[in-house]
């Protein structure tokens, strides 16, 4: 009889552990759902600035837009933009993507979808994530990079650009040259 109390008290022991961990993962993943019990504000083709001491320092546009303004988050679909770098500020660096979130707080953009980065000097860079730290004025990511320029195609497993210094650093490159005879 003993046996059997044992058998039904882990059996119990079990199933709260388990109700508890998968109450634990629907929390996570409620909190990465972006509702959070509160509607958004919706905009149409919104246009987003920064300014640095009366510099433009970047701006964007986008199709749609969503702000949830007690998270301090937005969210927007297609959207296109360009960043301007403080040596050349008559020349821009144009980004496009799919969809973005920017928070408030942290001044951090997230852009994932189909990136395409074009420098002032024609190289082009793609990828499926790119982030953008306002603060720091840097680009960066930790995904799969296709770099193409005049002369080269490089692929690399990772990217980071400096707009200060307009020097862009790609890890892990395989590089292939493009002769012309």
């Amino acid at each position: 009889m003993k046996f059997v109390t044992w058998g039904i008290l882990l059996l119990l022991l079990f199933f709260a552990e388990y109700t508890t961990w998968q109450s634990e993962i629907t929390n996570e993943f409620n909190a990465g759902n972006k509702k959070k019990d509160e509607e958004p504000i919706r905009l149409k083709q919104p246009v987003l600035y920064d300014y640095d001491s009366g510099r433009l320092k970047w701006e964007f546009t986008a199709k749609n837009a969503e702000i949830f303004e007690k998270q301090d988050v937005t969210t927007f679909e297609q959207i296109s933009g360009r960043i301007y770098s403080k040596s050349l500020s008559d020349q821009s660096t144009k980004v496009t993507a799919d969809k973005g979130k920017i928070s408030g707080q942290t001044k951090i953009m997230i852009l994932s979808g189909n990136i395409k980065i074009n420098y002032a000097d024609g190289q082009k860079v793609f990828t499926e994530q790119l982030i953008i730290d306002q603060n720091k004025e840097i680009l960066y990511n930790h995904t799969k990079v296709l770099g193409i320029s005049k002369t080269e195609t490089i692929k690399a497993q990772s990217m980071h650009y400096d707009l200060k210094s307009e020097i862009l650093t790609l890890e892990k490159p395989d590089t292939t040259l493009l002769i012309d005879m």
